[in-house]
């Protein structure tokens, strides 16, 4: 039993390698500033590596030749500084690598999203086929492949969400119990959230509510005394807000009280405007009404899409053959979770599968405002902080619909080896034209 331990372990560990180095290629071939907001971001880990602290939206290093546009007017600064950070080791021996320095973060929250897919897998479910299935799945989606390899915030609250999944399956479902430990994983996915993107804000919201409430459920089944639940709560709170409040409160000081940076960051774009520059930002409630939004089918099949594969400036799309190929595999997948409530039917998970599921309904709705009021913008990635749920739900579906029909895993195993091909091919045939210096 110990033997199938370390070997499934040097498995786990062995897939996560190849994801890395694969993530790698990726992150060394890229063309920079030919995916989307690449540049605009890199101004943050620059500006930092030049000068050794954090940027205003004021800094003219770290503003965009657009819009008067500066993602250093948002406290979220976690990718930033991480990505200085590698920039700084590498300059160390050279600094011809900067940009691929800079965009290391992106592959490791990648990386770190995969390993805790599987990681939550395990934990609903004792199964090691099934981990490996999760984890083979989300690495290999084209999209969640690119996001990445470059400079970006999105795949950093991905990985956030990752984190906060695995703690909510840790520490919510019936027969598990909160402890120091876990509370800290919580913690610690909420603040890469916090820091990292505001898309991932519905999940901070809900893992925190899941947490009090699932305390207060173990504190009332004599499992946690009350001392206990106040400290784990207090502990939560506490490292949260020391990490993340700084970083909120400089935005405060600095803003006039913005502590989001949102109304300034608007406030430079109207300065734009009001100096002759060209409109950027198109709120689709200024040309069409919220009926016409909701059937918009361009729209929502754009967004679907580039969910899945849509690389560069929404420029080069997967083909029709593969985005088929994924609406059969991820309608197969939920099929086959809905053939019985939840996890397998097991209904000791049912507070965290609820705390995801509102939560990316939260997410939809705030990617929704923004199209709204904001800016027409029909992209995936700014939801793809559902991804990591919606994969968990994927792999136990695809199971049971393999283990209801066959006998044997070999087919799910096949499909495994196409869907891998398919990102290999997106990469040669699609991608291959940004790779290009």
């Amino acid at each position: 039993m110990r033997k199938k331990v370390t070997i499934n372990r040097l498995i786990f560990i062995g897939v996560l390698a190849i994801v890395a180095v694969y993530y790698l290629i990726w992150a060394a071939g890229l063309k920079f500033n030919g995916n989307p907001d690449e540049l605009m971001r890199y101004l943050i880990p620059k500006y930092i590596y030049n000068h050794g602290n954090l940027p205003t939206g004021y800094d003219k290093e770290a503003v965009y030749q657009l819009g008067n546009w500066s993602y250093a007017f948002y406290p979220q600064m976690l990718g930033g500084v991480l990505s200085a950070f590698f920039m700084k080791l590498s300059a160390i021996f050279t600094t011809k690598y900067l940009v691929l320095a800079a965009r290391l973060t992106s592959v490791l929250a990648g990386v770190v999203t995969v390993a805790f897919v599987g990681l939550t897998l395990h934990k609903i479910k004792k199964d090691f086929r099934l981990t490996i299935l999760g984890m083979l799945l989300i690495a290999f989606v084209p999209q969640f492949t690119y996001l990445s390899s470059y400079v970006n915030n999105d795949i950093i609250a991905v990985c956030g969400v990752s984190v906060i999944m695995y703690a909510l399956y840790s520490g919510c479902s019936t027969g598990e119990r909160w402890d120091a430990r876990k509370t800290i994983l919580l913690a610690l996915g909420m603040i890469i959230c916090t820091l990292g993107y505001l898309n991932s804000m519905g999940f901070v919201l809900i893992g925190g509510l899941c947490f009090l409430f699932s305390l207060y459920r173990q504190h009332r089944a004599d499992r946690i005394s009350k001392k206990q639940a106040v400290a784990l709560a207090l502990a939560l709170i506490l490292i949260v807000t020391v990490v993340c409040l700084p970083f909120y409160l400089r935005n405060a000081l600095i803003y006039h009280g913005d502590l989001f940076g949102m109304k300034t960051f608007h406030a430079q774009y109207v300065k734009w405007l009001q100096h002759g520059g060209a409109a950027l930002q198109h709120p689709y409630l200024g040309q069409e009404s919220l009926g016409q939004f909701l059937t918009d089918t361009n729209f929502w099949l754009t967004t679907q899409k580039s969910f899945i594969a849509y690389f560069g400036y929404l420029t080069i799309p997967a083909g029709t053959m593969i985005y088929l190929f994924y609406l059969v595999v991820f309608s197969t997948g939920i099929i086959g979770y809905c053939m019985k409530p939840f996890a397998g039917g097991n209904r000791s998970d049912a507070l965290p599968n609820w705390g995801m599921v509102i939560g990316g309904v939260i997410t939809i709705a705030l990617f929704m405002y923004y199209v709204l009021f904001v800016d027409i913008q029909p992209q995936g990635r700014y939801v793809m902080e559902i991804l990591p749920f919606f994969i968990v739900v994927e792999s136990i579906g695809l199971s049971k619909i393999n283990d209801a029909i066959f006998k044997t895993s070999r087919p799910l195993w096949i499909l495994m080896g196409i869907y891998i091909v398919i990102n290999l091919y997106c990469l040669v045939e699609k991608v291959y034209p940004l790779l290009i210096r």
